[in-house]
């Protein structure tokens, strides 16, 4: 192969990269920008909740802070909010890794989780939902090279 032909396979390929990522972010703008607003909503509220316990005795405050903290703790591993159709696609996944389509997902999330060394809550996190991204990826590629 000629070199020539070689940097324009570089570059087209480069191209698709750049394109297809900012396809991504573009048809995907109204999620990052709605959720861009809750962060802002929610550190409003915790500075409003904030300036309120100042105002208050030293045990509040401290009370406060300490809800404060376990409420940051509950939004980092909070639920995930998911449109119809990406819940569909959770099914599927959870289809294909061996679920029953009309079955308690709790219970067969809760055994992934514990077969992923993750903190077995049977609910969908993101910490789940990569792993069983993942797992599924595997799965695919495996069948793939398989057959």
């Amino acid at each position: 192969m000629k070199k020539e032909y070689l940097f324009f396979l570089v570059f087209v390929l480069a191209a698709a990269i750049v394109t297809g990522a900012t396809i991504g972010i573009i048809s995907n703008f109204h999620y990052i920008e709605k959720q861009a607003k809750e962060n802002l909503s929610q550190i409003e509220s915790a500075e409003q909740q904030a300036s309120a316990s100042n105002s208050g005795e030293q045990i509040d405050s401290i009370n406060n802070t300490d809800n404060e903290i376990n409420n940051a703790h509950v939004a980092e591993q909070g639920y995930m909010v998911l449109s119809g159709e990406e819940k569909q696609q959770v099914i599927d996944m959870l289809v294909s890794l061996g679920a029953t389509r009309d079955g308690d997902y709790n219970d067969f999330i809760r055994n992934f989780q514990r077969k992923k060394s993750l903190n077995p809550t049977g609910s969908l996190d993101s910490l789940t939902l990569n792993a069983i991204i993942n797992e599924v990826t595997r799965q695919r590629a495996a069948q793939m090279a398989g057959g």
